[in-house]
């Protein structure tokens, strides 16, 4: 799938989990509004924020965990995630981005009959790139979560 996205941001995420010690974070999963959102049918979005350096990336870390194991062995779900970092270029952009999420949930569906003749005619940024590409995918599951940890370094 590194035709789609040579980004990569599970090195990012197991790099940012394994700092966290036990128990960090365990308060976050337990509040009503986390569970309403990892729960609810519907729609949502969970938004946190906080000061430089407060913890979020560990606690995003802590909820796309809690994520994989409570719906990643469910194929009908999608799970993909993305780590910003100013300092590191090839972790910015929308196109990345978009792509780099594509890449995450082919890996666990099977990949779309139009992403494979992109494959043979097409450079995929150009053609997958954009909100299109993405809801292409996203409507092989049933439900998709998406994290984004520090989208105001992207």
């Amino acid at each position: 799938l590194t035709w789609i996205s040579s980004t990569s941001h599970e090195e990012t995420h197991r790099a940012v989990y394994e700092k966290k010690h036990p128990g960090t974070g365990d308060w976050f999963l337990q509040e009503p509004k986390f569970q309403e959102w990892l729960y609810s049918p519907k729609s949502s979005l969970l938004w946190c924020y906080g000061k430089p350096g407060a913890g979020k990336s560990v606690l995003a870390s802590n909820v796309i965990e809690t994520v994989i194991e409570t719906f990643g062995p469910e194929k009908a779900v999608g799970i993909c995630y993305a780590y910003y970092d100013y300092t590191v270029a090839s972790s910015q952009g929308f196109v990345r981005t978009i792509l780099s999420l594509i890449k995450q949930l082919c890996r666990t569906s099977a990949i779309p009959d139009a992403f494979k003749s992109i494959k043979r005619n097409a450079d995929p940024a150009s053609t997958l790139g954009d909100q299109h590409g993405f809801s292409t995918v996203a409507k092989s599951f049933t439900e998709v979560f998406v994290m984004i940890d520090a989208l105001d370094e992207c």
